[in-house]
């Protein structure tokens, strides 16, 4: 239906050091409690698993919690999973941060 909705799935494009495209599955999705679960597997790289809930922040703030597990499946997944680090993880999550708060002020995406 190109919606978020539990049992959605879609592709995205490989990762670095992946050669096949990421397959993306909604496994939960309540959007009455803000939660969405959703896996993500690229053949012969990682499976991961993605949880995101949000939660008041303040008068006029969201905090959104964010948790990935991710299982190597192969010698891509594990060189990924190696450089997958609290600094590495502290700085992907400040990217996510800063296109959700661009996203929200300007209604447009973030580009690189």
């Amino acid at each position: 239906s190109g919606v978020a909705e539990q049992g959605c799935m879609f592709q995205t494009p490989p990762p670095a050091g992946a050669e096949s495209a990421s397959i993306w599955v909604v496994t939960r999705h309540h959007p009455e409690t803000f939660e969405v679960e959703m896996y993500k597997v690229t053949p012969g790289h990682t499976v991961g698993k993605l949880e995101i809930t949000l939660m008041p922040n303040g008068s006029s703030g969201t905090h959104a919690q964010i948790s990935y597990e991710f299982t190597s499946l192969g010698s891509p997944g594990d060189e990924f999973l190696r450089a997958f680090t609290a600094p590495w993880y502290e700085a992907f999550m400040q990217g996510w941060q800063d296109a959700m708060n661009h996203y929200f002020d300007t209604g447009e995406l973030l580009t690189p």
